[in-house]
């Protein structure tokens, strides 16, 4: 108890010492500091510290109130950077007065953000070419989920950012961080969601009130933090001290192993709970409550399609016309590339096929990319199989590469595509690569460092076959192409590799979960019909890539290895051509075409 009480004495010194750093005037801060709760903001702009501390202080205020104060009362510090370089000069500043901490400062250094909660702090790097409201949003987010991180130590992570986004959407009536859930807040890129109101977006999901009492060890699950935005949004308002006993619940509740590694509260308790601290019909009310703002919802979009069609504002086609005129124009990619290509020393090769409907551009040995070649020609054959074939426009570029130096010149010469893409290609140097549809090509690096179980092959195709749905379709839901791509991986190799960040739908404890697992078990896990449900703004879906990766599976090989079978014992063997127009198979065809058309009518 002496040493646990010697350190926590030590850490106002060690939050002192990071204010001094701060304060430093050679980092050139502009510090504002809450008069009554100590919270700190600091920014290289002083109008965003300013405004970012007057958007944070009333959220923190509010939960204080519902919550009460956390038990370490180390102040709250957030800091907004613009510039690269001040970022990586504070995060090596601190190494001095934590030595402990030293192997992950020199680790995030390079990274955009780190934050060391035990004290506090959240150092955010923001390109100065974003809207200033997204970086103050962050900081918001960031410090609310410290604030209940020191309140309720155990929590699952949905309930605090089901909190967090609250924060925000008291604070001004939008959601804008984090930016990595990209069903949540963008499907795209942050300006196609800023418009639009943060209840449509929470509206759209089929809320199912029991599913916020189960708990896995996948900390994030989309469906749930919708479920927790709309349960904290209502509680807060209409129960908030019932919401605080509930969340100090969660927080003292113990939690039993089960076998297959999921981590239930004991359903009981919550029974006993709900009945205890919500009036009894709190459910019954919650749904309702849910359900008037559903209708309001869908009665104003209602008013405001019939106002359009009495004053007959709007032509379709020629809205559609407009704003396509709108779009960026964007250059084509394959000349950048083979710039790059010509360069000296450049160890890029450009690979073609015969038909010269496939480019590969690769830095590996002529053997490794003869083999990609081979693996792309095959997954194009797929999906000509399950989707019919399709008048081929243009070849899609893609890129596999080993070269860290080529890789990097590459991510700068696409950051100048269009100004929305630089914060985002920053960020992907980091990563094994990443895929544009405008304009239209992919890149796979392959770091071992980061992908030690990748697969260079099942990478590229994956890639590729979103490019080639996304040619011939247009924008679908994440999940669909995600499950189409990883049943072509499957039909080529029997694994399922990429993409590495799915936690759940590509691995569950380890690779070898997918594997082997039959296709048919996964497709039983729900009506075929299931596949067919579709809402605008539902892009990623992780149940819905299982079924679709099922479907695809089924219609790629599985059915077309039954029927060749049996034209075999009728003695009438058919091609996989012919039988690609037969049933189950060109079913895939129809559901992506029907994807499509819904999503460009809903729009």
């Amino acid at each position: 108890m002496l040493l646990a009480a010697t350190l926590l004495a030590l850490v106002p010194q060690a939050h002192s010492a990071i204010s001094d750093l701060l304060a430093d005037s050679e980092l050139g801060l502009f510090i504002h500091v809450s008069d009554d709760s100590g919270v700190t903001v600091a920014t290289d702009d002083d109008a965003q510290s300013a405004a970012a501390l007057a958007l944070l202080q009333p959220q923190l205020d509010s939960l204080t109130q519902v919550f009460g104060k956390a038990a370490r009362a180390v102040p709250l510090t957030g800091v907004i950077v613009t510039d690269h370089a001040l970022y990586e000069k504070i995060c090596l500043g601190i190494i001095p007065i934590h030595p402990r901490y030293k192997q992950y400062l020199e680790q995030v250094v390079s990274f955009d953000a780190f934050q060391l909660p035990d004290h506090g702090l959240l150092v955010q790097y923001f390109s100065p070419e974003l809207e200033k409201i997204q970086g103050q949003h962050a900081l918001l987010h960031g410090l609310v989920r410290q604030y209940l991180k020191r309140r309720f130590p155990r929590l699952p992570l949905w309930l605090y950012e089901g909190i967090a986004c609250v924060a925000e959407f008291r604070a001004d009536g939008d959601v804008r961080n984090p930016w990595s859930r990209t069903t949540l807040i963008h499907p795209d890129d942050v300006a196609n969601w800023a418009g639009i109101p943060t209840f449509d977006i929470v509206l759209d999901h089929e809320f199912q009130f029991s599913s916020l009492y189960s708990y896995s060890t996948k900390p994030f699950d989309d469906a749930l933090d919708r479920a927790a935005f709309a349960l904290a949004y209502y509680a807060l308002e209409s129960a908030p001290n019932a919401f605080a006993d509930f969340c100090n619940l969660i927080n003292a509740t113990p939690f039993r192993a089960r076998v297959d590694q999921e981590f239930l509260p004991e359903a009981s308790v919550f029974q006993d709970y709900l009945a205890k601290a919500f009036k009894p019909t709190f459910q019954e009310d919650f749904t309702l409550w849910w359900e008037s703002h559903e209708r309001n919802a869908q009665n104003a979009h209602a008013a405001f399609v019939a106002s359009e069609k009495a004053a007959d504002l709007v032509d379709l086609k020629e809205a559609r016309a407009k704003h396509a005129d709108a779009q960026p124009v964007f250059p084509d990619p394959l000349v950048g590339i083979r710039a790059l290509k010509a360069k000296k020393k450049s160890p890029l090769i450009e690979y073609k096929n015969i038909s010269e409907s496939i480019l590969l551009f690769s830095d590996f040995s002529d053997t490794e990319s003869e083999k990609l070649l081979v693996a792309l020609e095959q997954a194009q054959m797929y999906l000509q199989i399950a989707l019919g074939p399709k008048a081929e426009t243009k070849p899609v570029p893609v890129l596999a590469l080993k070269n860290r130096e080529t890789y990097h010149n590459l991510c700068e010469w696409a950051a100048d595509l269009h100004p929305s893409y630089r914060g985002s290609l920053t960020s992907w140097k980091k990563t094994t690569g990443f895929q544009l549809y405008k304009p239209l090509f992919a890149v796979y690096f392959h770091d071992p460092q980061i992908q030690e179980e990748g697969r260079t092959i099942n990478s590229v195709v994956h890639s590729f076959v979103h490019l080639k749905l996304y040619q011939h379709y247009g924008l679908l839901p994440a999940w669909l192409p995600e499950g189409i791509a990883t049943a072509t991986e499957n039909a080529l190799t029997g694994e399922v590799r990429g993409q590495c960040n799915l936690d759940d739908f590509i691995q569950t404890g380890t690779w070898s979960t997918w594997r082997d697992r039959p296709t048919q078990t996964v497709l039983k896990e729900s009506p075929i019909n299931d596949l067919f449900h579709y809402r605008p703004r539902r892009y990623y879906k992780d149940e819905m890539a299982r079924f679709a990766f099922a479907f695809a599976t089924w219609g790629l090989e599985n059915e077309l290895i039954l029927k060749e079978e049996s034209e075999k014992k009728r003695g009438k063997r058919k091609s996989k051509a012919e039988l690609a127009a037969e049933d189950t198979s060109y079913a895939i065809a129809r559901y992506c075409e029907s994807v499509a058309h819904l999503r460009e009518t809903a729009w």
